[in-house]
Formats: structure tokens, C-alpha cells, sequence
């Protein structure tokens, strides 16, 4: 078998998908030798999350970006002439390089597998819902409904596709999520937290989605005075500007700090120092930080817009509608629990993931919805 991932790119600043993408190819490469595996994605001259040059038997093809939206269909077909393709595996939605990828995977009879990465949510379909509308009528509604399976992160994303009239296969395959390294590492020089002292951290894309306005009043609400926040991640200036703005109004310049964006060692190490991880996103596919703050012994406050019930249920963090006054509930019983309930909820949390979450089972899941596409 042989199985080309297509992405709009890789960049660092993207999120999660630009990690958890590399992941699952890298696993279905590991999980049987014999299939092999190819990722195209554009080259758009930011820093990535892989070395495309130390891939680990994936072949991975950095596409020059172009005017023009055909690189990536090339490509596709580049490959396919030297090494049949079996099956295109499609990531994301509303991308016109993504799209002329589909139409080339039809032409050359190629069965796709498309993963709409969150973009059928309601939050994600009114941001710009104009252009998404027109996207909608011109090309995406075509490349779904010609897909062999879709694949859901989850229940909730399942819905949104089934919303949305789409009829075939729709097989609910959750991200996998790494481990964190062995040894704790220590904290960056330049951390606004000095060492020892407890913190709360939010992770993630600054993008209006994450719903930074209301935890930014939750935090105002809750007023937890010995608990400073750190917000970590990239976006767009503009956005950034506006939730520095947001801080300074609530009063909070001293006790919320928005870091930018962070390497992998710096990500682990906060979150393993971490007193937990909160989310305030307005809707997620998955929530690849939450995952990640679970495996590294970290609770976490998670809003009801991602899919992640279980961490109440398993007693390893808090699931809370997403208004200012649910999320400032969640994080006065997060900061008024002693160390070693915390730390009690956190060792629950990265047994959750290493038996729910680890990379060899999802990568067969996944190969099991190339084999029903292939049918």
C-alpha cells in the first residue's frame, strides 16, 4: 500500500494538525514496513515541524508555494507515475491547493480520504463565512461528497459532517499524542515565572476560535492572585494586538503573560511544570495541547466546545461550558486544590493517554479506513 498524505503546509504556526499530521505518518510507517508513505505539503518559507531530510522512512516533499494552486496536484501526480498511489489521505478544508489535489486524485482514479481538521465546526464556518459559502458551492462540497471514507477526531466532528448532508463512511479515529521526554527539562531563561512558583498555562494558536477573550475575563473573574497565566503560541499580529489589549483593560498585565511562540523542549518543560493546562477554545476537533498536557502528568480545564468529557469522567481535569463564569468555576477549584490532588489528578491524566491515546493504536485504526476506502 501506498499512502500520500496531502496538507496546505507544515508550519510550525499552523497548530496542531502540523504536528499530529507528521505523527500519524511517521506511525504508519513504523506499524507495517511494507506500506509506504508520502506527505506533500507547501513550502511557504516558515519554520516546520519535521526534518524533511531525517523523516524516519517517510518520504516527505516540500512544495515550492506558487501563485498558481496546481503544486501540490503535481506532485501527487509526480509520485503516482513513479509509485502507484493506493490511497490520498486529504487534510483540512476551504484550501484550493488541497482541492486541486482532490480533482487530481479523482482523475487519475485514486480513492481520497479527507479529514476536515475541525473546518466544518460552526465556529470555523463563520469566520468568513462568505468566502466559505462560495468555497462551499464551487469545489468543497464536491471533494467531500466523492470521498471513499471521512475521518473524525471525533463524535462532535462526526455530527458536524453528518450536519453538513455527508452520507458515506464517517469513521472516528482520535489524534494520537506523543510522550514527553523521560527527564524533565528545565524552564526557559526567559520564563515570566520564577522557579518553583505555581502557574497556569494556555497553549495554542492565538486565533479568535481559542476563545482567549473570555478566559482572559475568567481569569479576571477568579482572581486567583499567587496563580500567574502563561499564554503560549503564534498569530496573526493583529489578534495578538488585540489580546494584549484584552489583558491590559481586565488589569492583568502583571498576572497573564502572552509568551509567543515556543520550541517542542520549551512546550514539555512548561507543561510538566505546569499546575495545569486550561482551554477555552470555542470549538475543537481534538485539542492536541489538552492531550498533551495529559501526558505529561498535567490536569487540565477544558471547555465543552472540544471533545474531551473524558477527563471528567476519568478525574483528571475539569469539562465546563465555555462562558467566563464555567471557566473561572473551573479555575478556583483548579488553583485551591492542594499539590498532591493535583498532582493525583495528573498521573490519572497520563494514564488516560498512554492506554487511549498512543500513536501504534491510532495508526491501525487509520489503516483500517484505508482498507474499507480501498473496498
Amino acid at each position: 500500500m501506498h499512502v500520500v498524505h496531502i496538507v496546505r503546509d507544515l508550519d510550525c504556526s499552523s497548530g496542531g494538525p502540523s504536528r499530529s499530521i507528521p505523527a500519524l505518518a511517521l506511525s504508519m510507517a513504523h506499524l507495517e514496513p511494507a506500506i509506504r508513505v508520502s506527505v506533500l505539503f507547501q513550502d511557504r518559507g516558515q519554520a516546520v515541524t519535521v526534518d524533511v531530510d531525517d523523516a524516519g522512512g517517510v518520504r516527505f516533499d516540500a512544495i515550492p508555494s506558487a501563485k498558481r494552486s496546481s503544486g501540490l496536484a503535481d506532485a501527487l501526480v509526480r509520485i503516482h507515475a513513479e509509485e502507484a498511489v493506493s490511497v490520498v489521505h486529504l487534510h483540512g478544508l476551504w484550501s484550493p491547493t488541497v482541492h486541486g489535489a482532490a480533482r487530481r486524485a479523482r482523475a487519475i482514479r485514486v480513492p481520497y480520504v479527507v479529514s476536515p481538521r475541525g473546518m466544518l465546526s460552526e465556529a470555523c464556518l463563520n469566520v468568513k463565512p462568505l468566502r466559505k459559502r462560495v468555497a462551499w458551492n464551487l469545489y468543497q462540497q464536491r471533494d467531500l461528497r466523492f470521498a471513499a471514507v471521512i475521518h473524525a477526531t471525533s463524535e462532535a466532528e462526526r455530527d458536524d459532517c453528518m450536519r453538513r448532508g455527508l452520507t458515506q463512511a464517517i469513521e472516528i479515529v482520535p489524534n494520537g499524542c506523543d510522550l514527553p521526554p523521560d527527564s524533565a527539562l528545565p524552564l526557559p531563561r526567559a520564563f515570566p515565572v520564577g522557579r518553583g512558583k505555581p502557574f497556569a498555562i494556555a497553549l495554542g494558536r492565538i486565533d479568535p476560535v481559542k476563545g482567549l477573550d473570555v478566559l482572559v475575563e475568567a481569569w479576571h473573574q477568579a482572581a486567583p492572585l499567587d496563580w500567574p497565566l502563561v499564554i503560549a503560541g503564534a498569530g496573526e499580529w493583529k489578534y495578538v494586538q488585540e489580546v494584549k489589549h484584552l489583558i491590559a483593560v481586565a488589569g492583568l498585565s502583571e498576572r497573564v503573560h502572552l509568551i509567543g511562540e515556543v520550541d517542542e523542549q520549551q512546550k514539555w518543560s512548561m507543561l510538566a511544570a505546569a499546575g495545569f493546562l486550561v482551554n477555552a477554545s470555542r470549538s475543537e476537533n481534538f485539542g492536541l495541547a489538552i492531550a498533551e498536557a495529559l501526558a505529561s502528568g498535567t490536569p487540565v480545564v477544558a471547555t465543552q466546545g472540544t471533545p474531551w468529557q473524558i477527563v471528567q469522567r476519568e478525574r483528571c481535569g475539569w469539562w465546563v461550558e465555555g462562558t467566563c463564569a464555567g471557566i473561572a468555576d473551573a479555575i478556583r477549584q483548579a488553583t485551591a486544590l492542594a499539590d498532591d490532588q493535583r498532582n493525583q489528578m495528573g498521573q490519572r491524566g497520563r494514564l488516560l493517554v498512554s492506554t487511549q491515546f498512543a500513536w501504534s493504536s491510532v495508526a491501525a485504526k487509520m489503516l483500517a479506513c484505508y482498507e474499507q476506502a480501498l473496498r
